[in-house]
């Protein structure tokens, strides 16, 4: 075959090929055809051979286009024609595109597949002239088996695919073997089985449209009808719906309508409900009438209410229950801080009624401005819904109560002075505005310098009103005297009054002399006896100006005034003398009974050397008439003389009420709490629990219970670790009201439910649990490499020693009750230096986050997280990547929400970094409980399981400070040490 122009200058330009004339066989007599010498093979021989593939190709490749054109003229074949010629053109481009040294082989293959399309454009050319119109229905067939086994439902109609794929192999086989009829009746066959197969799955898709939000309200809504009749009925419906919707059944529309109308029937119940629930809670707090300081609590639930009905009509039944689960908490928070603020405030009004007395005296002014003060700007800001320490403003508010009371006393002796002040302040004026006032000037003159120093005494920085009062009884004396002697002067000379005023002062400073000196007496004589020896050094101080007295009234001139003052200062002498000589009255009449009380139980068989030692310091603290400190030390004695009764009692029958009387009175005691403490430390045996859980009511208020097994060893634990917190976080707290231990085998474990304020822990002190701190935990937990530096890490821990688990689980359950007290992670939400935590009620905005990042459909991951068992959603057209690109995404989201929701990856660094969107992981914590937090602040926590959850992430942290794993220059000390 001779080359053409272009064919020669394609293997000539683009191969480099010099072409080769393949001569045909010469026939005899025919002249022989001209040799080219520029067309003479190459020495290797390889132009010839790509020349003569070339030409077999080319004749290959008209044959098979001649072919071609006589199937184009078959009814329907148009697009088998077009594909035909693709495949050409794929063979005519690798020819085209091929290389000089791969030439030969690339057409000789070219020429093969030329040669399979000629063989099958061949047959199907003769099924065109034969049997005209089976490759248009074949062929439509083909697409219809293709469309099915495509079909999200394929499944379903497998059976019918099968058939109509089988009667399509039976179809070709007839033609082939030209039973041209049969193969057309045999293709009829086929296509009505794939036409059955797609409406069916048509009709089923449908049906599993309408069943996926149905199923879940029904699973969703389990348990919660009062009758559970109601919901096996509609259980039941969903059941025969799955039965309607079937090949054999074809009842697909029925079980369409009856799945749609389940869901909306059991949707509108759901939506009565969780909308009652919620109008219930937000109104119970509006009916209180403190709803102004839960006015946040009641805009919080009114908000959810408003959310049901769009989410419902989304489907988003998932949500019902996490919105239920969430308006339990704020209604049960809400609850708490109103009966917290209304005891707070009936505390504070038992503060100000104590204080409205005082109020009027005005002499207590300055008393009252400072116990008002304390409950202005300490106990308020206390009892906010901010601070939520209300317990700790109702302790302030009890000790101004106890403040008032105490100064009843001092209040009755300013009232006293006061009023007597008044009075001779009005007689002294009335004196002096006597005709006989001039007359009488150095006694008025010493009538002033008496009010004058009593009003010393009472001065604000000073507040001595029994000691002011001292002066005031001298100077109403004084002014006595001098109101009789007024009227003797009115007719009397200058020299004369003079003396009569000098006569009246010495015999008003005789008789009060001679009353001070009565009132010395007794002081001596009292201080010759027993304890009131400790007295003398004060009445010895009333001498000195019983001495400066006769000394100013024996003068040459008496000085009648200063003798009077003198006087006053003893009497004040007196008066103190007389206070110290109370106080070892009160500090007698206790301390007797106490050394009676030792005696006794020292005979008994009691071990009493450290009350003895306490009251043999008391009295050297009395002797040094330091009187608090001599309290204090008979508080111990008495403490300890309780706490050997306690422990008497118990020993000789622990189940006596006497015991735990004992205990009470124990605890009133300065110090008991910490003696009872000790004493529990002694109790051993599974017959001490009962006393322990009894004792343990009066300690802490909290109620102990437990189950079999080392039940005394885990509640002594539990003990002490209360005991060694801050008395707010165990003692009568608000939220802490009962701990029950039980499987002492299970393994340490714990729980807090906020709305019984109850705590559950598991296994025992002794049972080898352990929370650890080492390097491959902490790599593990939170991705910190095995070479990072705790040293110069603030947030690492002290030691990478283990800690005992039970012990370090009380403290975090302890944790949760704090939290709750303080209402402390809900009023840090979403802030980076507390984790970033979130909490959810509604779901979409996860499923849009997880849906940007796994470039998949929202809807579907929304469905995903309401319990549905979603279809897969059709690809958006576009979509780059094209199927496989999107079915991977499917399975990133799978993959996402196995590990959100069963996989428990906040104990993994590595999984919850595998499980992130955007920096940010979306976790269920618990069921309907959707939290989030940045993951970048693991790398600043303790533990794994503090990323569980907000009050998970406060609980850690506190279990780790309170258990002394945490440095004390810790970033968080500075509110740890505050709580």
């Amino acid at each position: 075959m001779k080359l053409t122009a272009t064919q020669r200058a394609f293997i000539t330009e683009r191969l480099g090929v010099k072409p080769v004339v393949v001569r045909a066989p010469v026939t005899e007599g025919a002249p022989a055809e001209a040799e080219d010498p520029a067309s003479k093979p190459n020495p290797d021989g390889k132009d010839a051979a790509i020349t003569g593939a070339l030409d077999e190709y080319l004749s290959r490749e008209g044959k098979v286009l001649e072919y071609l054109g006589k199937l184009d003229l078959v009814a329907g074949a148009a697009e088998l024609v077009a594909s035909f010629e693709n495949e050409i053109q794929q063979i005519q481009t690798r020819v085209r595109t091929a290389v000089r040294d791969s030439a030969q082989a690339v057409i000789q293959t070219a020429y093969q597949e030329l040669e399979a399309i000629k063989t099958r454009a061949g047959k199907e050319a003769e099924t065109g002239e034969g049997n005209p119109t089976f490759i248009a229905k074949r062929d439509a067939v083909q697409k219809q088996v293709a469309a099915l086994n495509g079909h999200r439902q394929k499944a379903h109609v497998q059976t019918l695919i099968t058939e109509g794929s089988t009667r399509l192999a039976e179809a070709i086989q007839a033609n082939t073997d030209k039973k041209y009829p049969e193969s057309l009746t045999k293709i009829e066959a086929a296509k009505t089985a794939l036409d059955k197969a797609k409406t069916l799955a048509d009709k089923y898709d449908a049906y599993r449209v309408a069943r996926q939000p149905a199923a879940a309200i029904v699973d969703a809504m389990k348990g919660r009808y009062a009758n559970n009749a109601t919901w096996t009925g509609f259980n039941a419906k969903l059941t025969q719906a799955d039965l309607d919707a079937t090949p054999g059944a074809n009842k697909y529309a029925e079980a369409t309508a009856a799945v749609t109308t389940m869901k909306a029937s059991m949707a509108s119940t759901l939506q009565t409900w969780t909308q009652d629930d919620l109008k219930s809670q937000y109104q119970g707090l509006e009916a209180s009438p403190l709803k102004a300081f839960v006015a946040d609590d009641i805009a919080k639930l009114k908000a959810l209410h408003a959310s049901v009905p769009a989410l419902i009509a989304n489907g988003e039944w998932a949500s019902m229950r996490i919105i239920g689960s969430r308006a339990f908490s704020i209604d049960q928070g809400g609850k708490d801080r109103l009966a917290r603020r209304q005891a707070f405030l009936d505390a504070r009004k038992k503060a100000t009624d104590a204080i409205a007395p005082l109020k009027a005296n005005t002499a207590m002014a300055l008393k009252v401005q400072a116990l008002e003060k304390v409950l202005t700007d300490q106990a308020d800001p206390l009892a906010t819904a901010a601070a939520m320490r209300f317990e700790e403003g109702i302790a302030l508010c009890d000790k101004v109560v106890a403040d008032c009371a105490a100064l009843a006393g001092t209040a009755a002796a300013a009232k006293t002075f006061t009023d007597d002040r008044k009075a001779l302040e009005t007689r002294l004026n009335t004196l002096k505005g006597l005709p006989t006032a001039a007359k009488m000037a150095d006694t008025i003159g010493s009538l002033n310098t008496l009010l004058a120093e009593a009003d010393k005494r009472a001065a604000p920085d000073v507040q001595d009103w029994a000691g002011g009062q001292q002066w005031l009884d001298r100077l109403k004396t004084d002014l006595t005297t001098a109101e009789a002697l007024a009227p003797t002067l009115a007719s009397a000379t200058p020299e004369a009054a003079k003396g009569l005023e000098q006569k009246a002062l010495k015999k008003g400073y005789e008789d009060a002399l001679a009353a001070t000196l009565l009132r010395q007496k007794a002081l001596v004589d009292q201080a010759k006896t027993g304890s009131y020896t400790a007295t003398l050094p004060k009445v010895n101080l009333i001498q000195a100006p019983i001495d400066q007295a006769k000394a100013a009234a024996g003068a040459a001139t008496p000085d009648y005034a200063a003798a009077s003052a003198a006087l006053a200062r003893a009497g004040l002498a007196a008066h103190e003398a007389e206070l110290v000589a109370a106080d070892i009255k009160a500090y007698d009449t206790r301390v007797g009974p106490l050394k009676t009380r030792a005696g006794t139980m020292k005979t008994a068989g009691d071990d009493v050397t450290e009350v003895e030692a306490a009251l043999a310091q008391a009295a050297t603290q009395m002797g040094q008439l330091k009187f608090p400190e001599a309290r204090k030390l008979l508080d111990k004695a008495e403490a300890k003389m309780e706490q050997l009764k306690v422990k008497a009692l118990a020993k000789a029958n622990p189940d006596d009420p006497a015991v735990i009387s004992a205990a009470e009175a124990l605890l009133k005691v300065e110090g008991g709490d910490k003696m009872l403490d000790e004493f529990v430390k002694t109790l051993g045996g599974e017959d001490k629990f009962p006393l322990i859980a009894k004792l343990c009511e009066k300690r802490f208020g909290i109620v102990l219970t437990s189950d079999a097994g080392s039940k005394t060893l885990s509640a002594k634990a539990m003990w002490q670790v209360m005991a060694d917190l801050p008395p707010s976080h165990a003692t009568k707290s608000p939220s802490l009201k009962s701990v029950e231990r039980k499987g002492p085998d299970g393994g340490s474990g714990g729980a807090y439910a906020n709305w019984d304020k109850s705590v559950e822990m598991n296994g025992r002190p002794n049972d080898g649990g352990t929370e650890k701190f080492d390097k491959n935990t902490r790599n593990k937990a939170l991705g910190l490499p095995l070479d990072h530096d705790n040293a110069t890490d603030p947030y690492a821990p002290v030691d990478d020693q283990p800690a005992n688990l039970f012990n370090m689980t009380m403290l975090h359950e302890v944790g949760h009750a704090v939290d709750d007290r303080l209402g402390f992670m809900a009023s840090r939400t979403g802030q980076a230096a507390f984790g970033g935590w979130v909490q959810y009620t509604d779901l979409k905005p996860i499923a849009n986050a997880v849906a940007t990042e796994k470039k998949y459909d929202a809807g579907y991951v929304l469905q995903l997280m309401n319990g549905y068992t979603p279809e897969i959603p059709p690809m958006p057209g576009g979509y780059a990547g094209g199927e496989d690109k999107w079915k991977k995404a499917k399975e990133a989201v799978d993959t996402w929400h196995t590990a959100a929701t069963t996989g428990e990856i906040w104990y993994s660094f590595a999984d919850s970094k595998a499980a992130s969107i955007a920096g940010v992981v979306y976790q269920e914590a618990y069921k309907n409980k959707w939290v989030s937090y940045v993951l970048a602040e693991r790398s600043k926590g303790v533990t794994g399981y503090q990323w569980r959850a907000p009050g998970e992430w406060f609980a850690e942290i506190y279990m780790c400070w309170f258990g002394k794993k945490l440095k004390p220059n810790h970033p968080f000390a500075s509110w740890l040490s505050t709580l």
